[in-house]
């Protein structure tokens, strides 16, 4: 038996489950008493399963929610930048815009999170003189303020939900721990029923490896004997024996030229000893020729 740990994923937990409750409805008592044991443990697991997983989900729509009031409070802060600049426009002495954002409005909407929220008080107390003579000014920091709301509002709803999906997930863990302790139980139980061939238990329990059938390699061919280009099969017999004799006559002939060469050299009369070796000659290269 393959013993699961804390590791192991939802659906390991869920397949070895399974596997026990289907291999225990064939059986005694006993059998029938483990799968009906299993049953309820399996179904919670799926079910804790499903709430983690919508949990998870209305976790990661808080996250949406957040980046969504957080980019309408940013374009806020940009309106007001720009009303201070329109201001500016109408009057340069007031330098309104260098006043509410002395290093530029990036350095207030940089921030993220509760960050964020922190930086909005000093913004609002360096804009707040200008926002009774100018209304432009006093309406930007209105709608700053609406979207400081719906921030804090989205940033308490995702901590809310992150919490759901902490606490649903480990309702999970514990729900898989259950099953792990009722396989045990029941691999421990099945042993004792078997008390003569306590192996017997294996076999309602999954196991961790699944055999595979072996490949079976062909075995390797040997070439079949290739037929010299030109020549028919069996023929090719009779070239050797026709070369050699070719190469015999070649070399007698060359020994006649070099008999008659020592002759022609020895002989007082030169013209027959001239004449025998060009008679040789000759046959040497009547010889080649048909060779």
């Amino acid at each position: 038996m393959r013993r699961l740990r804390d590791i192991d994923g939802n659906s390991t937990h869920r397949r070895h489950a399974r596997f026990h409750m289907a291999r225990c409805r064939r059986g005694g008592a006993i059998h029938s008493t483990l799968r009906n044991e299993m049953v309820p443990l399996f179904n919670q697991l799926k079910a804790l399963e499903r709430d983690r997983e919508d949990a998870s989900d209305l976790a990661v729509d808080a996250l949406a929610e957040v980046y969504g009031a957080e980019d309408v409070l940013e374009n806020c802060v940009r309106d007001l930048d720009a009303a201070a600049a329109a201001v500016d426009r109408q009057n340069p002495s007031l330098t309104v815009q260098r006043t509410i954002f002395p290093s530029g409005y990036g350095a207030d909407i940089k921030r993220d999170g509760n960050a964020q929220l922190n930086a909005l008080t000093p913004l609002r107390v360096r804009a707040q003189p200008f926002a009774v003579a100018h209304p432009g000014i006093a309406a930007a920091l209105t709608a700053i303020d609406a979207a400081e709301a719906a921030f804090k509002a989205a940033l308490a709803a995702r901590v809310t939900a992150d919490g759901e999906a902490a606490r649903t997930f480990a309702e999970e863990l514990e729900g898989r721990r259950a099953v792990r302790q009722q396989l045990d139980s029941a691999y421990g139980r099945l042993r004792d029923h078997y008390k003569a061939r306590p192996a017997l238990a294996e076999r309602y329990f999954l196991k961790a490896g699944t055999s595979r059938a072996k490949k079976v390699g062909s075995k390797p061919v040997a070439p079949s004997p290739e037929t010299t280009p030109g020549r028919e099969q069996g023929a090719g017999c009779e070239a050797p024996q026709t070369e050699a004799a070719s190469l015999s006559e070649e070399a007698s002939a060359r020994q006649v030229v070099a008999a008659a060469s020592s002759e022609g050299a020895a002989a007082s009369d030169g013209k027959s000893a001239r004449g025998r070796l060009a008679r040789a000659t000759r046959g040497v290269t009547e010889v080649a020729s048909a060779t």
